[in-house]
Order: structure tokens, then sequence, then C-alpha cells
């Protein structure tokens, strides 16, 4: 934040040339413009529509109101493309014809990367790494998706320091309402995470301790049914390739 603050303090006399992420608006305030998807951003999402096939949203701007598509998932993509609109405004170029090419935008690789397998199973894979914060949207956007159950395989969290125990606490919380089944990677936090799935009503039986992401994928393999959706979430990439 402080970093950033050097920046905008260049800007401090062209603020109409900054645009910033809606969620830092607690460090900088109402004297700048933002992106994202609540009434304070000039250019913002409006309206999202998730399916496995990608993300419909609207886009509100000062000028218009749009319409897109995108193949990459949930509202925290449709976001990022807010300022690439934004500077397509300031170059005087199309606005609509930017916004379209959001149809063409590849998947990147291990953040949120789609697999289809058979019986309609998604894999989802967003390993590439994780935070409490990215969690939390991970987990949502598979809840955001139809389907009959929702299987998560990770390691938890790598380098959170003196928080470690309380965040893996908290994310065996999270799992019991927002996963069916868990396949947790051997790490130091394993006992935190599963004391958090069971005192928030996690089924045991449900939990499953493995010594690789290919290992949790063997063990929840005949729990899978169809239409199910598997998340790979985070952290292991680092340690396992």
């Amino acid at each position: 934040v402080e970093t950033m603050a050097e920046l905008l303090d260049y800007f401090k006399n062209r603020k109409d040339q900054v645009i910033i992420a809606e969620e830092n608006y607690k460090y900088y305030g109402n004297n700048w413009e933002y992106y994202g998807a609540t009434i304070r951003s000039k250019y913002r999402i409006t309206k999202t529509d998730l399916s496995q096939r990608g993300t419909d949203f609207s886009i509100h701007t000062p000028q218009q109101k749009l319409e897109a598509f995108s193949p990459l998932y949930g509202v925290h993509q449709a976001k990022n493309l807010l300022p690439s609109l934004w500077l397509s405004n300031k170059l005087k170029l199309n606005v609509e014809k930017a916004a379209k090419t959001a149809s063409t935008l590849p998947f990147i690789s291990r953040r949120h990367e789609p697999t289809f397998g058979e019986n309609n199973v998604l894999i989802l894979d967003n390993s590439y790494n994780t935070n409490p914060d990215s969690m939390k949207v991970s987990l949502d956007l598979i809840n955001q998706l139809k389907a009959s159950q929702r299987f998560i395989v990770t390691l938890g969290f790598l380098e959170l320091g003196k928080r470690s125990a309380e965040e893996h606490l908290k994310l065996g919380q999270l799992l019991a309402k927002k996963v069916d089944y868990v396949g947790l990677i051997k790490s130091r936090w394993n006992d935190q995470v599963r004391i958090g799935f069971l005192k928030a009503g996690g089924d045991k039986s449900h939990f499953m301790i493995a010594t690789t992401p290919e290992e949790a994928l063997d063990l929840l393999h005949g729990k899978i049914k169809s239409n199910s959706i598997v998340l790979m979430e985070g952290g292991y990439q680092e340690i396992f390739t």
C-alpha cells in the first residue's frame, strides 16, 4: 500500500489518469477513480451469470452500458477487464469492440483453468498459489456453478507466519460449509484444518489426508459422481513441481 501510494503521489495533479481497484478504497479514499463491482466504481460490473461455459456479465461505464462474455470464471475475472476498457476510452478506441474481445481470452495456466473429465466432471485447476482471500473466492466460485458434489484438493496455505494455525483452523471451518469432500495434502497444519472442519459440522468420513495431490485424487475418486466439481487449490505446485 505504501509503495503504491508513492505512485499516486506522482499523479496527484493528474488524477484523471489513474484508476484503482475498489478493494483499495480504504487506503486511498474519495479522491480517486475506482473500478470494481459496486456503486463506488465508475467502471463496474453490474451483473454476472456464471455457467460451465464461462461468465456473462454487464459493464457500466460513464458513457455506456455493455454486455460481454468471457470463458474465464467469476466476477473477479470480469473486473480484471475493466482497466483495459478505461484505457481504451482514454486512447479514444472503440470501447464496445474492446469489451467483445473478452470472449477470446485464453485460460491462464493453473489459475481456475478448467478441464472436463468423464461424466461432465469439471476439474478446476487453481493450483498456482493461494491465500485466505483467494481461497474464499475459489470456494464461492465453485458454489456458484451448478454441481452434484464439490471436492477440493489442497495443501492449505504457505508462509502465513504467526497466523498459520489460526488461518488453517478457519480454513477447515470454511471447507465444511463449502465442499462435500476434502483431500488434504500432508503439512504441519493438517490438524488445525481437520479440527476446524469437524467443529463446523463436517463429516469425518469426507475428510482425507494424502501425501501428494495424485494420492488425494485417488482417495477421492470413488466418491466423485457425474456433474461434480473438483477444485485443485494452490500452494502445492511450489512443492511438488
